[in-house]
């Protein structure tokens, strides 16, 4: 592959995915960051420099200039639209990858060594175990080794702020586990590993926290409960409000039906106290006389009555009340002598 063919697709590889640099970031960041730029482009350089030497085009400025345009589009990858919409005018006027880099690091400032003293010695000073994450303790060690490496160019010093840290963090758990087995002289990477062997790396789980996990997955079981059967019981009321309605609807529509349709018989009038509707038979009906021992009027053979014959009789004499004009089926004392009965 041509080296310049070769520049444009590794310049593609190494740009940066993540915008990091932006107008928000401290000294201490980006020295993280300036650190990663630089090693991006020193795999970049290392690539290129090896297809230009096999094309021996070392003396080529046409392909010098097109190797520093990509460390400078792979530098600008890692600045976001804030950085470059402020210094614009500046990232134009910087066409190479050093002036860049320099302008970069001048505008957010770095950090002196005795800053970077002062950060790691805090950093150190507040560094915990990720207990949560069970991060093992020969991991939780080197973390602390690599902040330390800043904190001073000593190593006895070094080794006094690991040591510092790294036993701070042991619980009163740990440290009862050690003295128990007897391991509390060795040296704090064999107290590591022999943590982890032991699996003590790992959070411990009481049987409060279990009993307290079942508690509030019972009540949330119950509360969901709750939950349903008051919809349900609203939902039961809804119909029961529906059936009532209903039903009075349908007494209503009864009652106005059987208004409308109510018998006319003689006996219903003479219960209420109507007189009975004329009869519209061939045979007038005859009147009832008062007898005397001067007029003997004839006698009907039904009821009884005089005035007037059987035929011509309207209502039967009732058998209970001894009350003319009804059945005995329809007394009104028939209700009170079944009960008597």
């Amino acid at each position: 592959m041509h080296p310049a063919a070769l520049i444009v697709q590794a310049r593609t590889n190494f740009e940066f995915t993540e915008k990091r640099i932006n107008t928000q970031l401290l000294p201490k960041d980006f020295s993280i960051i300036k650190e990663e730029i630089e090693k991006r482009i020193s795999h970049y350089n290392c690539l290129t420099n090896a297809a230009i030497k096999c094309h021996n085009l070392e003396e080529n400025t046409e392909i010098q200039s097109y190797q520093d345009d990509g460390r400078r589009e792979i530098l600008l990858s890692a600045i976001n639209a804030d950085f470059l919409a402020k210094y614009k005018e500046e990232i134009h006027y910087e066409r190479k990858y050093t002036d860049l880099l320099k302008f970069i690091s001048d505008t957010i400032g770095t950090q002196s060594a005795t800053q970077k003293a002062q950060d790691a010695e805090e950093r150190l000073s507040s560094i915990t175990r990720y207990v949560h994450d069970n991060e093992k303790f020969e991991r939780f060690l080197e973390r602390i080794k690599r902040i330390a490496k800043n904190a001073s160019n000593q190593t006895s010093i070094q080794s006094y702020l690991v040591e510092t840290a790294f036993r701070k963090n042991l619980t009163p758990r740990h440290i009862s586990f050690l003295r128990e087995h007897e391991k509390t002289e060795l040296t704090i990477e064999n107290v590591a590993k022999y943590l982890d062997r032991m699996k003590k790396n790992l959070k411990d789980v009481s049987v409060n926290s279990l009993e307290l996990n079942d508690t509030a997955e019972t009540i949330s079981n119950l509360s969901k409960q709750n939950t349903e059967l008051q919809a349900s019981n609203n939902e039961l009321h809804n119909k029961f409000d529906s059936l009532q309605q209903e039903i009075t609807r349908l007494m209503m529509t009864m009652s106005a039906h059987s208004e409308r349709s109510a018998p006319s018989l003689p006996e219903v009038n003479q219960i209420t106290g109507k007189s009975p509707p004329t009869k519209s038979h061939s045979k007038t009906t005859q009147p009832r006389y008062r007898r005397t021992w001067r007029n003997h009027p004839i006698t009907c053979e039904k009821c009884g009555l005089w005035g007037h014959r059987a035929p011509s009789c309207w209502g039967p004499t009732c058998p209970i009340c001894k009350t003319d004009g009804h059945s005995k089926f329809i007394c009104p004392q028939q209700s009170k002598l079944s009960k008597n009965l």
